[in-house]
């Protein structure tokens, strides 16, 4: 990899939480066991252009009070972003993502989505501090949202879209000073 240009990041995680679930007066709980490992990419081509890659795969699992299977499933996201400074103040920013969810019990909980999302932004102001951007989101329209409910007698999965296309205007200031 060539100096000064790219930096390579690894990380792995692991994590395990028990949530309370009450079934009438009968206190149950539901554990969650999510692993993750990820690799992200910056590459800098030029003083003008950035490109960053993130890779992640989660294995998600769930279990009740007995330690029976509930839910299953593992996640692939891949998160591509281009920045690229038109002029010292002015900057467009264009951002893929791509997630798949695959159910290992078979629950017909598999999804993929793509989501792309643009942003052109401004820095005003003798030190930069003021910004103002224009984005639009979600142009692909594919923006889902994922839902599982389980209770002691049931467990129910759904999927749906969320916002769909949208525009945003912003305004922000930061209060800190650029060195």
């Amino acid at each position: 990899i060539l100096k000064n240009k790219a930096s390579i990041r690894i990380n792995l995680e692991s994590s395990y939480s028990k949530n309370p679930i009450y079934m009438g007066s009968e206190l149950l709980w539901t554990g969650h066991l999510h692993k993750t490992a990820g690799v992200s990419l910056n590459y800098n081509p030029s003083s003008r252009i950035k490109i960053l890659n993130n890779n992640k795969i989660s294995y998600i699992l769930s279990i009740d009070n007995d330690f029976n299977t509930l839910v299953s499933r593992v996640e692939l996201s891949e998160r591509i972003r281009i920045i690229w400074f038109i002029l010292p103040r002015l900057r467009w920013e264009n951002t893929y993502n791509l997630l798949l969810y695959k159910s290992i019990q078979g629950l017909g909980m598999d999804n993929s989505n793509h989501v792309l999302n643009t942003r052109l932004s401004v820095a005003l102001l003798k030190d930069a501090s003021l910004e103002i951007a224009i984005s639009g989101n979600d142009l692909l329209n594919s923006s889902p949202s994922y839902l599982t409910q389980t209770n002691a007698l049931y467990m129910t999965q759904e999927w749906k879209n969320t916002y769909g296309r949208y525009g945003l205007l912003t305004v922000t200031y930061n209060f800190r000073k650029k060195k």
